[in-house]
């Protein structure tokens, strides 16, 4: 429960900081990217040891995150000093909702017995896109 309320901070802030910056397409891309790399075990493993200081983590972070804007680059930093790596998918799918919401999307789930072709799929859209405006 604790680590979820701090992934929706986390988001939060960061989702604020996108908006002022009319940059939330570019800042889901760079969550999805760091998530991916720091979800490896060989990366991860390192950036949580105890023993491993900070500045070392530091150059290891901006090495396997190169490309990242340099604001994207201190997050991840922040997540690493303040042991909080393990939230990262967390702060990705939190961020992915608050971007869905302010654009009006709305996700379902059908749930149906037997496979839907593409005819099917596309009708049961139509309705959901009417009923729901």
């Amino acid at each position: 429960m604790i680590n979820t309320v701090a992934a929706r901070r986390y988001a939060q802030a960061i989702f604020q900081i996108a908006q002022e910056k009319n940059e939330l397409d570019k800042w889901l891309d760079e969550l999805g990217k760091m998530t991916g790399i720091l979800k490896l075990p060989e990366l991860q493993g390192l950036l949580e040891a105890a023993k491993i200081p900070f500045a070392k983590k530091q150059r290891l972070l901006a090495e396997a995150l190169a490309g990242l804007s340099p604001l994207a680059l201190n997050i991840a930093y922040l997540l690493v000093s303040r042991g909080k790596l393990a939230l990262i998918e967390q702060v990705y799918s939190e961020y992915s909702r608050l971007l869905d919401e302010s654009y009006g999307v709305e996700h379902i789930a059908v749930t149906t017995a037997v496979p839907l072709g593409k005819q099917e799929t596309e009708r049961l859209a139509q309705r959901f896109s009417r009923a729901v405006g």
